[in-house]
């Protein structure tokens, strides 16, 4: 009976998640927190609970079921937010990101971002300024989020000597380089074919210019390296 008792007065940890970003990439993250909410409850012991999100546009529809009270276009509001334990920032890019995801650290609040550029470019700072506020910033999505490498080089092989680190880091190139390689096609061709497939964005500057690659593999050296090249 003692036990049952104890079972019944057992209340579950309950962690708030604030999303900066509503676009397509915080969409989804909202929906996956909504709808398999109850499944990572049962596997974490832990209630994540969607509390805010921030974004200039709060009005288009973005085909999830969200409380309204839950939408603001204040992303200060999110960070400041005392229910709020984890900021997810999908925003991108280095401006605002920058300055969203540092105030959340000093906020005291961990941050999960799969933001390659802002990691790449600002990572000394912001790993800096979660140690200096005893938080932990989680990147696992931004280098091949589905093997996944980050949580190996962070965890797994924290104690190994990282000779060298080979692997393909954009799948747009590697699509384009193999069919040009295989087929003896033009790079214009297989650009246009790639873009039709949706395996290359409108401006694929991004990919076929070598800058995401360039992002992964900063962020590869300083964690199997100790140092941000």
């Amino acid at each position: 009976m003692q036990i049952r008792f104890e079972h019944e007065r057992y209340e579950m940890k309950q962690i708030g998640v604030g999303i900066l970003g509503f676009g397509t990439v915080g969409a989804g993250v909202a929906e996956g927190l909504l709808k398999h909410r109850t499944v990572l409850a049962e596997r974490l012991d832990v209630d994540i609970v969607l509390k805010k999100i921030a974004d200039l546009d709060i009005t288009t529809d973005r085909g999830v079921d969200v409380p309204k009270d839950a939408l603001t276009t204040d992303a200060f509001a999110v960070i400041s937010d005392p229910g709020v334990q984890i900021v997810v920032e999908t925003i991108g890019g280095t401006g605002i990101a920058r300055t969203l995801v540092l105030k959340a650290l000093e906020s005291k609040k961990c941050v999960v971002t799969a933001n390659k550029k802002l990691l790449a470019e600002y990572g000394r700072e912001i790993f800096d300024t979660a140690a200096a506020n005893n938080v932990d910033i989680y990147f696992g999505a931004s280098v091949g989020g589905g093997i996944p490498i980050i949580r190996v080089l962070r965890e797994g092989l924290a104690g190994n000597d990282i000779e060298s680190i080979d692997g393909i880091l954009n799948g747009t190139c590697n699509y384009i380089l193999t069919r040009m390689e295989n087929e003896g096609l033009p790079f214009d061709v297989v650009l246009k074919d790639a873009q039709k497939l949706g395996y290359a964005e409108a401006n694929p500057s991004l990919d076929i210019d070598g800058f995401d690659t360039a992002h992964k593999a900063c962020i590869l050296a300083a964690l199997a390296y100790g140092f941000q090249p």
